[in-house]
């Protein structure tokens, strides 16, 4: 080539083709830009190059790198002069060293200018061992090697190792003398390693690899990966063994553990009764544990490599809606319920299997036979029903809550209590269902009590504010409850309204004393009433003898009035204990009122306003009029001393039905039964709610001495029950009171 060669061109396209068509290895570079170019003479001698361990693209870089390196000073002066420099250099690269003769010579762009490296010749050079290790580029290669990597003679002797050699054994520089690769392996590797370095430096094999457990120097085992390769010079004769090794412990480690964990999945998978198969993207089963070939005897399908409906449904074609396909759809678990031809229940769930890039690789299907737990969990239900109608039909309440007051059973009783359905009810907190908020905190502290010290609680008569604001009498019982399959510590108890046995007691003590007193009256009655007809007759013949004495008449007069009232008294005595008669005639109650009018109007005064409400068309009743008189009389005679001065009293009678089940003096009345209806309302000073039950009482009475002896009210309610009927009382203190007395009608029905 001609001293001082410029060649002028515009694009790199140009140089790639002009290298290309030498017939040796030409490398072009610029040391402006740093792009390089090479023709496929160059690349094939680089390309003989091969490091154990170390990848061909990094083996080339590395070359590249060194030649560059070579050539670099000679290179920036043929372009800085324009001139060809010739260079002879030795290049080392594995085990060849080999003289390289080299013309740089410049050419030149538009943009940039390159060296043009054209090789003439290439020489080998033979190396010797120490030669070899003790090059620079083998000192490189020790030193920036990110593995162990030691140097084998002909007997296995270790001549020469790096850093990463030593730090992973622990061993130092001192501790090589002699050192063997016998020695490091466990010795049952011994006999083996002894074949491999012959067979290495005789030529028989050209590489070897393997795993192997290596000692340290404290004795302990390293599982290490060692690769092993001759180094020959350039008559092919081995002068040594390359040896890499890699620690491969936390690998082995990780590997048992696969292996471990796969022997237990296998065990476990095995050992389920519930089906698992392993589906490939195309419906075909790829592996199945023993239930699932057991089942039907599917060994023969699964060893055809059968697609899942086949192996699922012994069906010839993809099942509707098969939870498998779906989740091929769309990569999501899905479930279904099915039945089989043997009427057994199964839950199907396939779960997508996916790589770790997120695509779908196939799927795991999980068959499990629910036929007991379908046949148990119907029979749970049919007895939950059946224990729910058993205890629906108690007529008391019985309930269960937890410490917070929470609901978590309760009969129909306790539902309509509460005015709610049952289902209603559970979950529902008592504290925010009770009427009186005071009653429900007394139950919630009870309940704690009872869970804290688990012992039972009995109340033989509680009082509790209903929703209706009424006071209701309940025996309670409660007792420390654990609902089973739970932990939790709750309340189970039963409630019985006793408000009637309260009031059916207080009504026989009430009978009794009525009795006592009845007995008392009836012996006594007729004997003082002929007392007081003997005092009256006398009194008459007193008047007529001695009439001609000053104020004999009028005192005789206020004598006789006295004795005539006492009889009257005694009459009601007479009457409350039932020894008077009563004659049985139809009456008419409306008829008995007005015809009482005018006596009824003297005994109140007159700035005290009376209306009658008398109903057209009352029915008749059966009885006495005289002693109806005494109950009108007695009510009315109440209602004037309850009320004040410009008080109002009303008197009203309707035809009505009662609308609950009543009893009176033995006989039992049904709601449509037709009764008659007196009604004494005034709007007076009313009657306290606590002393309501007891103005029933003989002798009773909340008026002063001078205006009552107890016994009107009393009086009353013996003629009533005489007459087979009862009676009602409504009051409130200062807006008055209204006494409703029930007569049976005398209809066409008697």
């Amino acid at each position: 080539m001609p001293e001082g060669m410029i060649v002028m061109s515009s694009g790199e396209n140009e140089i790639q083709s002009l290298i290309e068509s030498f017939n040796r290895p030409v490398f072009a570079i610029s040391l402006i830009s740093g792009a390089k170019h090479s023709n496929k003479y160059f690349n094939d001698f680089i390309l003989e190059v091969e490091i154990p361990g170390i990848s061909k693209s990094e083996v080339h870089n590395m070359l590249i790198a060194a030649f560059l390196d070579l050539i670099k000073n000679e290179a920036k002066l043929a372009l800085d002069s324009k001139i060809i420099v010739s260079l002879k250099k030795d290049f080392h690269f594995q085990l060849r060293k080999v003289e390289l003769e080299i013309d740089i010579a410049p050419f030149s762009l538009i943009s940039d200018s390159y060296a043009f490296c054209i090789i003439k010749k290439i020489a080998d050079k033979n190396l010797t061992i120490e030669t070899i290790i003790g090059s620079d580029k083998f000192n490189a290669l020790f030193s920036n090697s990110g593995i162990a990597v030691f140097v084998l003679n002909h007997g296995g002797e270790i001549i020469r190792a790096n850093d990463k050699f030593k730090n992973l054994l622990g061993y130092k520089d001192q501790d090589f003398n002699h050192l063997s690769l016998f020695y490091i392996v466990d010795s049952y590797y011994s006999e083996k390693y002894l074949e491999v370095i012959s067979a290495l430096f005789s030529g028989f094999i050209k590489e070897f690899n393997s795993e192997v457990v290596v000692k340290n120097k404290n004795g302990e085992d390293i599982w290490c990966y060692i690769s092993m390769s001759p180094i020959v010079n350039s008559n092919g004769e081995c002068l040594s063994i390359l040896c890499l090794m890699h620690d491969i412990g936390e690998r082995k480690k990780y590997e048992d553990d696969i292996q471990q964990s796969e022997l237990e999945k296998n065990v476990i998978l095995e050992a389920l009764e519930d089906h698992v198969i392993l589906l490939d993207n195309n419906e075909n089963v790829l592996w199945a544990n023993r239930a699932a070939l057991d089942y039907g005897n599917k060994i023969s399908y699964y060893e055809n490599q059968c697609k899942c409906f086949e192996f699922l449904h012994d069906e010839n074609k993809i099942c509707k809606n098969c939870p498998y396909r779906l989740t091929l759809n769309d990569g999501k678990t899905h479930s279904a319920h099915t039945k089989t031809d043997d009427n057994h229940d199964w839950i199907i769930q396939s779960l997508p299997i996916k790589n770790s890039s997120g695509d779908l690789n196939g799927a795991v299907v999980v068959r499990r036979n629910i036929t007991d737990y379908i046949i148990a969990r119907d029979e749970i239900r049919a007895s939950r029903e059946k224990f729910r109608q058993a205890i629906d039909i108690i007529p008391f309440s019985v309930f269960a809550k937890d410490s917070k007051g929470k609901f978590i059973l309760a009969n129909k009783e306790t539902a309509d209590y509460y005015g709610m359905q049952v289902r209603d009810l559970i979950g529902k907190y008592q504290i925010d269902l009770h009427y009186n908020k005071e009653d429900a905190l007394r139950m919630l502290d009870e309940d704690k009590f009872i869970i804290e010290n688990q012992i039972p609680i009995d109340n033989d008569d509680e009082l509790v504010v209903d929703l209706k604001g009424n006071i209701r009498h309940y025996k309670i019982r409660k007792i420390p409850f654990t609902p089973f399959g739970s932990n939790e510590k709750c309340v189970l108890g039963i409630s019985i309204d006793i408000t009637e046995k309260i009031n059916l007691q207080k009504q026989l003590m009430q009978s009794h004393k009525f009795e006592a007193l009845g007995r008392l009256a009836g012996g006594v009655a007729h004997d003082f009433n002929n007392y007081m007809t003997a005092i009256v007759g006398l009194a008459e013949i007193t008047m007529i003898e001695f009439h001609h004495f000053p104020n004999i008449d009028e005192r005789m007069e206020q004598l006789k009035d006295i004795a005539i009232r006492a009889s009257s008294l005694t009459k009601q005595l007479l009457a409350y204990s039932k020894k008077q008669e009563i004659k049985h005639e139809i009456v008419n109650l409306n008829s008995i009122i007005l015809n009482l009018n005018l006596l009824i109007e003297r005994l109140i005064k007159p700035t005290i306003k009376i209306s009658f409400q008398l109903t057209d068309q009352l029915h008749n009743i059966i009885g006495d009029a005289g002693q109806i008189e005494q109950i009108i009389m007695n009510l009315v005679v109440n209602a004037r001393d309850a009320v004040d001065d410009n008080g109002t009293i009303e008197i009203k009678t309707v035809n009505s039905k009662i609308n609950h089940f009543a009893k009176s003096n033995n006989r039992y009345y049904k709601e449509d039964d037709d009764f008659v209806c007196l009604s004494v309302k005034d709007n007076g000073c009313g009657i306290d709610k606590s002393i309501l039950d007891d103005i029933f009482d003989p002798f009773f009475t909340t008026k002063n001495e001078s205006n009552g002896t107890g016994l009107g009210l009393s009086v009353v309610y013996g003629i009533v029950e005489q007459h087979n009927g009862f009676i009602k009382v409504e009051s409130e203190i200062d807006k008055g009171t209204e006494f409703l007395v029930y007569i049976p009608a005398y209809t066409n029905k008697h």
